[in-house]
């Protein structure tokens, strides 16, 4: 997970260093994609943050070392409805039979097992 969402965030960065260059005289178009691209790549690190900060609270990690580690007071900041969906297919969790899939469950599943 950490290397594809790497993957992701990369191709984010280099969208809104390419706005740069692409829109280098028009400044309003340039700073709304680079905003765009930067915050899809925020929101990425976020969600990745929030699977693994839950991964570890569901194997029983100590709080205080889970604090320090995301150098917060507050870890269950990052696991939000959507890092917790993104877990669950990363996992092979699934949702009810009949029961539309999560969007990011349905990413952390093919990001578990990729189409060869």
């Amino acid at each position: 997970m950490v290397h594809e969402r790497f993957r992701h965030v990369n191709r984010d960065w280099d969208r809104a260093l390419q706005a740069g260059r692409q829109y280098d005289g028009w400044h309003s178009e340039w700073q709304r994609l680079a905003l765009y691209a930067l915050t899809d790549a925020l929101t990425y690190n976020y969600l990745a943050v929030g699977a693994i900060v839950a991964y570890l609270q569901q194997h029983g990690i100590d709080e205080d070392l889970l604090r320090r580690h995301t150098q917060g007071v507050l870890p269950d900041r990052y696991v939000t409805r959507h890092a917790l969906d993104h877990l669950a297919g990363l996992l092979g969790s699934g949702s009810d039979l009949g029961a539309a899939e999560p969007t990011w469950t349905a990413v952390g599943r093919q990001i578990a097992h990729p189409a060869t």
